[in-house]
């Protein structure tokens, strides 16, 4: 059996349909500031990855300067290469004679198919071995 209504509402002012606009509109303004969000958090992901591979290769080949660095104090005419590897990377070391009793110390380090290459200058002291003159970046 059906009921009959007792109460009837009537829209006053014409406000026929302003839900469904205000709605739209809301929901186009929320998708819009979660798109934003979301590009502002991967960029921020991309920039934090390729500063960590930029610290890590400058560690790899500070390592292999100092591997090299160690090396020349034992025996500062070496002519060999050295090759090391440290956590993901690795880093090579070649010594170069610049002029008598100076050697130049290039290591490079890797990461992936990166690489970042460090210089340093050593002289030979009579009394104190080895010693560094200039440190040399890329």
């Amino acid at each position: 059996m059906l009921k009959r209504c007792t109460k009837t509402f009537e829209l006053k002012y014409n406000q026929h349909g302003m839900a469904l606009p205000l709605v739209l509109i809301f929901s186009a303004a929320l998708l819009a500031f979660g798109a934003a969000l979301l590009n502002y958090s991967l960029n921020d992901k991309v920039i934090s990855d390729y500063y960590s591979q930029d610290v890590t290769k400058y560690y790899l080949a500070e390592s292999g300067l100092e591997a090299g660095f160690t090396i020349l104090q034992s025996d500062f005419y070496y002519q060999g290469i050295i090759c090391g590897s440290l956590g993901e990377g690795t880093f090579t070391v070649n010594f170069i004679d610049t002029a008598p009793e100076k050697r130049l110390i290039v290591a490079e380090g890797k990461l992936d198919s990166y690489s970042l290459t460090l210089k340093m200058l050593v002289e030979k002291d009579p009394v104190k071995g080895p010693v560094i003159i200039k440190w040399l970046g890329e």
